[in-house]
């Protein structure tokens, strides 16, 4: 199991880095799979999606969607059914495994 991460940092309790549960995990890997900038992730420059270039481009939510799409097609058993621009962040809904949730992405930092 991985250690668990909540906005970027390890959760930890009592000086010990808690563990993320699978399903936990398998909602972290998207997240950060999202996240991260296409191109900007060494060894693999194929990691990460252009959803922050579709962040500034018009029809800003159906290009955040096919991007999200792209970035998540190799997942098995995930699937985008949603995305919208809400208070200045990308705000997906994810079905994966049968439970669907939201994931929001900021897009002011370097990733």
């Amino acid at each position: 199991m991985a250690n668990k991460i909540e906005n970027g940092d390890y959760v930890f309790t009592n000086g010990a880095a808690e563990k993320a549960g699978q399903m936990e995990q398998v909602l972290q890997d998207l997240r950060t799979a999202l996240f991260c900038r296409r191109g900007r992730f060494y060894p693999n420059k194929e990691f990460g999606s252009t959803a922050a270039a579709a962040a500034s481009s018009y029809p800003y939510h159906e290009n955040l969607l096919a991007a999200a799409r792209r970035c998540l097609e190799k997942y098995e058993g995930v699937l985008v059914k949603n995305a919208h621009f809400e208070n200045g962040q990308a705000r997906l809904t994810i079905v994966f495994y049968g439970q669907e949730t939201e994931v929001a992405i900021h897009f002011d930092t370097n990733l």
